[in-house]
This record gives C-alpha cells, structure tokens and sequence, in this order.
C-alpha cells in the first residue's frame, strides 16, 4: 500500500522518545500498539490483494454516531445496534479486521483473552466509565489506528503539533484508509441493511469522513461541556495511567480543555462543509427523556426503516440495560484544576448554537 502512515508514524515514535516518561510497562504496551497498527495496515492490503473486488464495495448507509463523552453515544450505539438491518462493529473485529491467523479465525478468541484481560487487571474500572465486551459494540476509532493519522493520539505533544498542522488532504487519506477496513469487514460479513459505527474522533474531519463514505449521515450529540470536560479528563487519566506515572490533574485539564476547545470548533467548521440533510442534532437529555422516541426521529429524519421488530429489541434492550447494576464513575471539573465558570466562556459560542444548557 501506500507510505501515507510513515510521517505520523514517525511523529508519534518521536513523541514517546522525547516527550513522555514512560514507565517500563507503558513502554512495552506502546511498542505493541504500534507493532499491532503495522500489522493491520499489512494484512488489510494482503486482503485487498488477495480480493481485488473488496475494492468496489459500498459501506451501505452507515449511521455514524459523532459526539464527545457523556452525550448518550455509547447507549446510542447499542440502541442502534438492536436494528435487525443494522451491522454494528464488534471489538474483536474492530480490533483486527483481518484475522492474524488464515487457517482459522481467531479473533473471537483473542477479543475474549483481551476484554478478560482489561477489565479483570489492566483496567477494572473501565467498565464504569465504557461497557467493553467481546461483542461490543465498539467504538470505530479503532479502524483509523493502521493508518496513525488519529486524534486519539493527540495526548503526545510533538504529535499533537504534527497533527495540527495537517491539511484536509492528510485526513482524506486517513479516511481512504478507515474506509477500506471497513470494506474487508464488508466483504466478510455484508451488512443487511446498513451500518452502525460510533467514535468521538470523527469530530476532528467529519468532512473527510463524508467524502470518503458519501452514503453516511451523521447523528452528532450534543451537552453542554461542563457535563463532559471533567468525564473527558477522567477517561483520559485512566488511559494514560496505563504508560505513565507522571500525571498532574492540572496539567491533564488544561490539556483537555485546550484539545476539547480545538475538537469543537473543527467540527463546526466541518459541518459547514456538509450537507445538512446528512446531519441530526441529538441533545443528551432528549436522548435520555426517551430513548425509544430519539431513535425513532433519527429514522424518520434520516429516511432509516424503522419497524415494529426493531421497536421490540429496543424494548427489551432497555429492560435489561436499566435492571443492570452498574458502579458509578465520579469526577469533577475541580479535581482537574477546572470551574464551571471558565467551561462555559470557553465553550459559550457552541452551548449558544445547539440550545444547550447546564
């Protein structure tokens, strides 16, 4: 394939030489990450190569769910996922959407070892911040990951500059890339009647991912940022606890305010690029009021088949998700050096243009 992974590549290697202190785990962790990204991007092509026609596929219709932490994305993408036409990512397909092995399909059985891993020592409070299931379904960043241009890597300062400094043309290429993954996951396992896929990432090109996916709509969720910053913060200090011991709340929630700040206002400009007929506002607390209702709009809006089986699904999700005991994840913008005053002049412009309040 092409060397368009090379340069972000070599800017995020860089950033973890020089800019952060990795302890000796954080280190191997790292070094697998990339060495799994390397290898995905060879066994997609190899895919390709083998199956020329993966090429000519459509992504049909995807529902692409795009919108920070906390504004209901997580239980939009399972309540989307019941859809009997809809074809959710998986995490153990997210995580390899070519198996590692060709004589048998392992990676069911590798997705089990990773969630079981995860959630029982590497992260066990993860769960109450994001469910993580073999089954997910998951988020889609993981399908941006083979070709390094991510925002999930921002938190590395050199490749956060790097990552800035970009042109639309660099994020084309990065979605020519999330699109072909989904394409072998297309081939593998077609969609009956579209897809469903979720990331906060897709805030930063929502253009490019339209260009690359003419056929997505965007269902963007919105809450007033005093509500996100501080779980934004607390999700990022567990990940990067993973790969390093020298963490400062301070440091962390200036640095997140000031990634938050730049992720929104790129995504307004990004807006203005799209149709917006291929755009849903979705407020947090229309989602949470009734869910059964805000999926139903999202379907008539959008011109999705909304149909009485999938009403039933979606019924019987909720029992079950609201009888399920779940730990509470606390936080508070304090704790990050933050105030309910400086979220909402930083964020007053965006709160104004989506009616959104405390």
């Amino acid at each position: 394939g092409d060397d368009s992974y090379r340069e972000p590549c070599e800017e995020f290697l860089a950033g973890l030489r020089d800019d952060v202190s990795l302890t000796p785990f954080g280190h191997q962790l790292a070094r697998a990450h990339v060495v799994d990204w390397l290898e995905q991007r060879l066994s997609i092509q190899r895919e390709v190569n083998r199956h020329p026609a993966i090429l000519d596929l459509d992504v049909p219709r995807p529902l692409v769910i795009v919108g920070p932490p906390r504004t209901g994305t997580t239980l939009l993408n399972h309540l989307l996922a019941q859809d009997p036409a809809a074809r959710p990512l998986r995490t153990w397909e997210a995580m390899w959407p070519v198996s590692p092995t060709r004589r048998v399909d392992v990676r069911r059985w590798l997705g089990g070892i990773v969630v079981w891993f995860a959630n029982r020592w590497v992260m066990p409070d993860w769960n109450r911040m994001h469910p993580f299931t073999r089954e997910g379904p998951e988020e889609c960043a993981f399908l941006l990951a083979h070709t390094f241009i991510n925002p999930v890597l921002m938190p590395v300062r050199s490749y956060r500059e790097w990552f800035r400094r970009q042109p639309d043309e660099t994020f084309d290429r990065g979605y020519a890339g999330y699109r072909r993954a989904l394409q072998v996951l297309q081939w593998q396992q077609p969609a009956a009647g579209h897809w469903v896929l979720k990331s906060p990432v897709h805030v930063w090109a929502m253009d490019a991912l339209m260009r690359a996916i003419p056929g997505a709509h965007i269902v963007h969720t919105h809450r007033h940022m005093t509500q996100v910053i501080p779980s934004y913060c607390s999700l990022q200090a567990v990940l990067l606890s993973l790969y390093t011991n020298e963490l400062d709340p301070t440091r962390m929630g200036a640095l997140m305010m000031d990634i938050a700040t730049e992720a929104v206002a790129r995504s307004e400009q990004a807006r203005d690029k799209v149709e917006s007929r291929r755009i849903l506002d979705l407020d947090y607390r229309e989602l949470v009021s009734d869910p059964i209702a805000a999926v139903r709009r999202i379907y008539d809006e959008l011109g999705y088949d909304y149909t009485p089986g999938f009403e039933e699904r979606l019924r019987a999700f909720l029992a079950r998700d609201r009888a399920t005991p779940r730990p509470r994840h606390t936080y508070t913008l304090e704790q990050f050096g933050l105030s309910e005053e400086k979220v909402t002049e930083a964020f007053a412009g965006y709160h104004a243009r989506h009616g959104l309040e405390p």
